[in-house]
């Protein structure tokens, strides 16, 4: 009879220690044993305890501060990739000084890692390489983001491999989503009714207050109106459809623990995941979203019959882990029967799905569902544009961060949007990174699928973990909490301490709602098993999946990073210890593992150290510097101080040489001392310099070279001078070449050539305007709503403001009377 004790893990030195059963003398010729479970070392102030806390600190992060698609090009999310990139770090580290990556880099559970990464390095190579025709600041800017997913991703899969981070993780993934829904509730009912009051009042204050230029009968004022009146909340995201994706995540977890843990739960516990629930569903309700409420239907569903197909129970996962023994004896039958109940219930979930959407389309809101069918003809126009863009750019595609003006090449005439990505995850990461980056996303696509049904049709036996290590898993799950504590308190005083605080008016009850929720809700995610957790965070990132299929949001950290973390779960890696069975083959291994853990942990280090210095050297250093120096001249230009506005905007151009914002902002400045101190050549030259230079960073923006052709005019409408106007029909005939189906920048651009005296090309232009703005029957396209300058010297009438009028106006000598839509009608609500 075999005698147990306790030996050092031969490849470890650290305090954690495993209980092994010492080998008989007929087994000494084994030398060491490899054992799976699914526990982490003891989690003191150590590498592994620092990059949970950082995990969960970083969800909270995002959630207050999602950035969407535009401010990730901005440099918003860079921050964020710091942080990503130090708990990738901190995770691989450790796993190397522990033995374990090693094992992990020879092990097929690599090739996720691997194609992880690929994507990653394809998207910053495409950054570069399609710089120009694009703008380099804005594609590294989103390049860091991939980075930054591949980062989450890969740490995750290592530190999920705890269950109780696992627990901590879900139940902190519900949290964020009812704190949010609260915050979008808050605006359904109060922000939003008081906003539009006050719109009512007062249109043009509220338009200066948000700071957006907005002329009567305007299409942008249009659009304005239509999404105060018409759209729905957003919480802390900038669209709605992001918003609900956050909230299909996390309805589809609280009906799965609903569904597994209501009979151990007390009354106060159902009744706050109740609450919770009807938070949720209420405000993805409000959010107005076909997608992710078909989304939320299919997953509530899935996850409401998972359980019963793949026999999960109530039991503690303590429980369920005592019996693994007699789950991993079920054979080849076992199988054969999981198969065919996955089918079945597929079939079920289809059927069930049908009816239920069925049933919202006979009493629900039938403006919603009449605006389908325009909703989908609208994706598919940007899905064809953007597979053409592609077969154009086959390699790189349009690069990260560059889809929008690259877009615009490619854009259908019907098409009445100029969207800032593909509403498709597959088709953004198609045109971010062309076919190789497609292939490697489905690669990894593929893989995690593979991974996920061998967990759910065949699952093998989860061995317990000794007493020691089970503590080190309840450690760690303090460290998830901990951190998300003190990433919400540094949200709020860094923001006050910036001026720059989240909603107080929504946040005062979303938090406090939110801390009571996570009390409420712990203890039935801490009795959930692995098991059960698989099946939650499949159908809970499948259906998030699902919705972003046709929705924004694969390039927004507040979407992106729930996915990031779910499939992280769902592919994670079992720790791996190798015990010696013999103290000779202990010493010897002890020897080897102190050779070769140095140089891996350091290695891992070096790559950390290398992509932080990288991210510092060429995106956040300057694009912080240059934020700041735009801060401080927006301060000075308030102030009225113009020497101290003078050289902060110099300091913002020096500081970032690759962003075209702060050589846009100087041109106006010079623009406006023109207007105000008269025409000097010397100033007209410094003017058209500046303006040279930001459209030599900008790339092939037409966005920009329109801007610069407006500023032109505007100059010509004050002076008069032939040569102003030359230079707006040379940017603005660029602007066109870009954009050739934008048919306000042909109305523009026609007033132009009229003025410059070619009639036949200011004929075949303003024909060009009409025949494109009736395209599509849409009433923000006509040339009533599109105000465009007037190209004639107005004097100084243009002192205060550029002259502009309707296109149906200032081109009304050129077009027939049947080109001539009908006089813009003033929204009166």
């Amino acid at each position: 009879m075999a005698k147990k004790r306790r030996v050092k893990p031969a490849h470890n030195h650290s305090p954690e220690r495993a209980s092994v059963s010492a080998a008989s003398s007929d087994s000494n010729a084994s030398s060491s044993q490899s054992v799976a479970d699914e526990s982490l070392p003891p989690a003191r102030l150590e590498p592994i305890a620092i990059a949970s806390a950082l995990l969960a600190g970083a969800l909270v992060y995002v959630t207050y501060h999602p950035s969407d698609s535009v401010a990730v090009e901005r440099g918003d999310a860079l921050w964020f990739g710091v942080i990503a990139i130090v708990i990738a770090t901190l995770t691989l580290a450790r796993m190397a000084w522990l033995g374990r990556l090693p094992q992990q880099l020879k092990s097929p559970a690599v090739v996720a890692d691997a194609l992880a990464c690929g994507l990653a390095i394809w998207m910053m190579l495409a950054a570069f390489a399609t710089c120009p025709p694009g703008n380099l600041r804005m594609a590294t800017n989103e390049a860091w983001l991939w980075v930054s997913g591949a980062a989450i991703f890969c740490a995750s899969r290592r530190l999920m491999s705890s269950l109780a981070v696992r627990q901590s993780m879900t139940a902190l993934l519900i949290v964020c989503s009812i704190g949010v829904a609260v915050h979008g509730l808050h605006q359904n009912w109060i922000s939003l009714p008081a906003s539009r009051a006050e719109y009512r009042a007062d249109p043009d204050k509220l338009l200066a207050k948000a700071q957006i230029q907005a002329p009567p009968g305007s299409v942008e004022r249009m659009v304005f109106e239509n999404r105060l009146f018409d759209g729905g909340p957003t919480g802390t995201f900038a669209l709605a459809n992001s918003l609900a994706g956050m909230l299909v995540m996390g309805c589809v977890l609280i009906v799965g623990v609903l569904r597994l843990q209501w009979s151990t739960m007390t009354n106060y516990q159902r009744v706050g995941w109740i609450t919770g629930l009807v938070i949720a569903l209420v405000c993805l309700w409000a959010a107005r979203s076909r997608s992710a409420t078909a989304a939320c239907v299919l997953g509530m569903i899935a996850v409401s019959i998972g359980p019963s197909l793949f026999a999960l129970s109530d039991r503690s996962s303590r429980d369920q882990d005592s019996d693994n023994d007699a789950a991993s004896t079920v054979g080849h039958a076992r199988k054969s029967k999981r198969f065919r109940a996955v089918i079945m219930g597929g079939a079920a979930l289809i059927a069930s799905a049908i009816g239920i959407l069925s049933l919202i389309a006979a009493v629900g809101n039938k403006e919603w569902f009449e605006q389908a069918p325009a909703s989908i003809a609208f994706r598919l126009q940007y899905w064809r544009s953007t597979w053409q863009m592609t077969l154009d750019h086959p390699a790189f595609g349009a690069g990260p961060g560059n889809f929008q003006s690259i877009y615009q090449r490619y854009r259908e005439e019907s098409a009445s949007e100029e969207v800032a990505d593909a509403h498709n995850f597959l088709f953004e990461t198609l045109a971010a990174g062309g076919f190789v980056s497609l292939a490697l996303l489905l690669c990894l696509l593929a893989w995690t699928a593979w991974t996920i049904s061998r967990r759910l049709i065949n699952p093998t036996r989860e061995l317990p973990a000794d007493s020691t290590e089970e503590a080190s898993g309840d450690d760690l799950a303090k460290w998830v909490w901990l951190g998300s504590g003190l990433s919400l308190l540094m949200i709020w005083l860094l923001g006050a301490a910036s001026g720059h605080t989240p909603d107080f008016q929504a946040h005062r009850f979303a938090v406090p709602i939110a801390c009571v929720a996570a009390v409420l809700l712990w203890p039935a995610v801490s009795r959930c098993s692995s098991a059960a957790l698989d099946l939650f965070s499949i159908v809970a990132c499948g259906s998030l999946m699902v919705h972003l299929l046709a929705a924004g949001g694969w390039t927004v950290p507040g979407v992106a990073m729930p996915i990031w973390i779910l499939a992280g779960a769902m592919t994670r890696i079992p720790a791996t210890r190798t015990v010696a069975t013999t103290l000779q083959n202990d010493a010897r291994t002890d020897n080897q593992s102190r050779k070769h853990r140095w140089p891996a942990t350091l290695g891992v280090i070096a790559i950390g150290a290398v992509l932080l210095l990288a991210h510092r050297t060429v995106s956040l250093g300057p694009v912080e510097k240059n934020h700041l120096a735009m801060r401080i001249a927006d301060v000075a230009r308030s102030q009225q101080q113009t020497a101290a506005l003078g050289k902060a905007v110099d300091q913002a151009i020096a500081a970032d040489p690759w962003s075209p914002e702060a050589s846009l902002y100087k041109a106006d400045l010079l623009r406006w001392d023109l207007i105000v101190r008269g025409d000097q050549p010397s100033m007209r030259s410094m003017w058209h310099t500046q303006l040279q230079d930001m459209l030599l960073r900008a790339g092939e923006n037409p966005t920009l070279y329109r801007a610069a052709g407006q500023q032109s005019l505007h100059l010509y409408q004050r002076f008069g001078d032939d040569e102003y106007l030359q230079i707006a029909a040379d940017y603005l005939t660029q602007a066109t070449q870009w954009s050739p189906s934008d048919h306000a920048l042909s109305a523009q651009l026609a007033a132009v050539a009229d003025r410059q005296g070619d009639v036949q090309l200011a004929r075949t232009l303003a024909a060009k305007a009409a025949r494109l703005a009736n395209l599509g029957e849409n009433v923000e396209r006509q040339l009533s709503r599109q105000m465009i300058y007037l190209a004639e010297p107005v004097g100084r009438r243009a002192n205060s403001s550029p002259v502009i009028g309707p296109a149906s106006e200032v081109l009304a000598k050129l077009l027939t009377p049947n080109q001539i839509d009908a006089a813009p009608v003033v929204n009166q609500n």
